[in-house]
């Protein structure tokens, strides 16, 4: 989390994908790859290993930071719903504005 997410005092990145669906409470399943949009990746995407679990580690279009962080993510979160949720379209739409 400290290399490609935040550190104390800045936010460069965050978690998205099924990890943040599971977080959300979309879905019941559990991801084998955690999916990471930082800052602090040159590449389009590239699989690295933190002890057993395996990340994903992509760059994002634009800069992320403390002000537009949570934003992205949620956004990230509405255009990926429908591929990871289980529950109905009102119960995700419920969730999502749960969450905002």
């Amino acid at each position: 989390m400290r290399k490609y997410v935040q550190n104390k005092s800045e936010i460069y990145g965050y978690v998205t994908g099924i990890s943040f669906a599971n977080q959300l409470g979309l879905t019941t399943q559990m991801p084998a790859v955690i999916e990471v949009v930082t800052n602090r990746e040159a590449t389009n995407g590239r699989m690295i290993t933190v002890g057993s679990q395996k990340v994903r580690v992509k760059k994002h279009a634009i800069t992320i930071s403390d002000s537009n962080a949570e934003l992205l993510q949620l956004l990230d979160s509405i255009g990926q719903a429908e591929k990871y949720t289980e529950l109905t379209i009102e119960e995700t739409k419920e969730t999502l504005l749960s969450y905002i």
